[in-house]
């Protein structure tokens, strides 16, 4: 039950999130299409909205993929609509495979740490989460082909969500069955929601700072324009 409360919390911060990002060209007052300047705003922005509407129902369904030594599931919502969406910015070459190799196996390496692991299953402390997330939205600008502002979202989407899924589930599956763990539903419990949305969130924390930086820049840059005299 309080799993299921946290994911929908989840959901309605992402649901607001989204909501919001179609309003920062006014709270910003900045143009956003500037900052994408390959593909309109709409296209991420529906694209997520999409995922979590879809999360909601596939969050129910559990695949079972190991038998042995105890029952290994696979959670659709925290496991596959992650990898599908991965594979699909791999596979359009948007972003650079040494970048996202380096930035994925970085990611991991911070976010394993960070798991708690339980005979009841594998969770991440909220404050704990928000550290690999922020530093995947850092990874993707700092990496991106190019810097082009779709390559630069997509490598932190790539970074957070596997980074995520691979740190805090699949390398603590040894640790988990040591537990004394009778089952485990990979990208489920405490990690369903934080595997799904690390990518959306990396995005959103990418996409804040650099508008708000923008906008710093555009009224410093004003406040110094001297009015010419006639």
């Amino acid at each position: 039950m309080a799993n299921d409360i946290v994911l929908m919390m989840s959901i309605a911060v992402s649901l607001m999130i989204i909501a919001l990002l179609f309003y920062v060209d006014r709270i910003f007052r900045v143009s956003v299409s500037d900052f994408w300047e390959t593909e309109a705003i709409e296209t991420p922005i529906t694209l997520a909205l999409g995922l979590v509407i879809l999360a909601i129902i596939l969050s129910m369904i559990n695949i079972g993929i190991v038998s042995s030594p105890i029952p290994i599931d696979m959670n659709v919502t925290g496991v596959l609509i992650p990898l599908v969406v991965s594979v699909y910015i791999v596979l359009s070459r948007r972003v650079k495979a040494r970048s996202a190799l380096f930035s994925i196996i970085t990611v991991s390496a911070i976010t394993f740490p960070l798991a708690s692991v339980t005979m009841n299953g594998i969770s991440i402390a909220l404050f704990l989460w928000l550290l690999p997330v922020s530093i995947s939205a850092l990874l993707g600008y700092l990496l991106g082909k190019t810097k082009e502002p779709m390559s630069v979202a997509s490598l932190a989407y790539l970074s957070a969500s596997m980074g995520m899924l691979i740190g805090g589930d699949l390398a603590n599956i040894p640790n988990f069955i040591s537990s004394g763990g009778s089952s485990l539903i990979l990208g489920a419990g405490g990690l369903m929601d934080f595997v799904f949305l690390a990518g959306p969130f990396s995005v959103a924390i990418l996409w804040g700072v650099l508008g708000a930086w923008m906008t710093i820049k555009k009224r410093t840059r004003f406040r110094f324009i001297v009015p010419k005299r006639g």
